[in-house]
């Protein structure tokens, strides 16, 4: 049964579902896919996800300063149109920016935004289990 409408389900693959229709489920802000679930506060700055919470802990670990970013964008182009990009982090010793990326959240354009910011490492949420892969990478890349 959907949680806004009392609609039955007719599909038998429907029982984990939540909401009959997505109109259902935007009433309500949910998104099945959504990181609402794991947004928080660290260190007095939004976390947008469970991967940007675990990786800034990753870099309080090794001693490595970081900024969320808020502010800072790039320009990119996506069908002849200008967007701004903002990326997830900035390491401010290593000149880097960081991006932190689940797989089913990779855009068609997101090459483009990442051409458009210089010094930026790209990581994806399941690679954070390797802290020292993390580590080596940002020391390896970053200009000190």
């Amino acid at each position: 049964m959907c949680a806004e409408c009392n609609r039955k389900f007719t599909h038998l693959k429907c029982e984990k579902r939540k909401y009959c229709s997505s109109q259902c489920s935007y009433k309500n802000n949910y998104h099945q896919n959504s990181t609402k679930l794991h947004k928080c506060v660290y260190k007095n700055y939004k976390m947008d996800s469970g991967a940007e919470f675990i990786f800034a802990k990753i870099l309080d670990e090794n001693n490595i300063s970081w900024v969320k970013n808020s502010k800072t964008f790039f320009e990119y182009r996506y069908q002849n149109k200008i967007k701004k990009y903002y990326p997830d982090f900035y390491l401010p010793d290593y000149n880097l920016w960081i991006e932190i990326k689940g797989k089913r959240y990779i855009e068609p354009w997101l090459p483009n935004k990442l051409q458009a910011v210089k010094n930026i490492l790209l990581f994806y949420s399941n690679e954070l289990k390797n802290k020292n892969s993390i580590i080596q990478t940002i020391k390896q890349n970053g200009a000190e």
